[in-house]
């Protein structure tokens, strides 16, 4: 019989010697079932504590602590029964690759001097140390530890001139 070139498991013609115009492998193969799917799936949790801890001469000295956790789940399925006779039931596969981030951090912030202390070009000086761990778990498993270290130093706050400075280690 005949067969289309855009159809290539269809016959489009009924052969007249034929009691069917088509395989029982095109049938099932027009009959199958076919599915693929993905799920993305994002689960974050958090607690942080922060505020003043005691006083200064220059001001409070403030702390915050904290930490995250972070949970990246892609599930992939794919059902397919071609070329599986009738009734076949189908074949699913659960592909999961999870992937998982903890954090911590703390900084600290410790004013040096403020309004108590009446000197020319020193009206406030702030120190600011933070530090954050990330630990990754899954595809890109490693971890990195980044320090920070800052300054404020407002020199005269009646015409605006602030010096600031830091330096750190950051990722990407």
């Amino acid at each position: 019989p005949p067969r289309s070139t855009l159809f290539p498991y269809t016959t489009l013609f009924r052969s007249q010697q034929a009691f069917q115009c088509n395989s029982p492998a095109t049938i099932n193969y027009l009959h199958a079932y076919r599915t693929l799917g993905d799920i993305y799936q994002i689960g974050e949790r958090g607690a942080r504590f922060d505020g003043p801890l005691f006083d200064l001469p220059g001001g409070e000295v403030k702390a915050a602590i904290g930490g995250t956790y972070e949970s990246d789940n892609v599930v992939a399925f794919t059902a397919n029964n071609a070329g599986s006779p009738a009734g076949t039931p189908l074949s699913t596969i659960y592909d999961s690759e999870p992937y998982n981030v903890w954090a911590e951090f703390a900084q600290l912030d410790i004013p040096i001097f403020g309004d108590n202390l009446n000197l020319p070009f020193m009206r406030k000086f702030d120190l600011e140390g933070s530090f954050r761990h990330d630990a990754y778990h899954g595809t890109l498993a490693g971890s990195t530890s980044n320090p920070k270290v800052a300054f404020t130093w407002l020199v005269n706050e009646l015409a605006g001139a602030t010096i600031r400075g830091s330096w750190g280690t950051s990722f990407r």
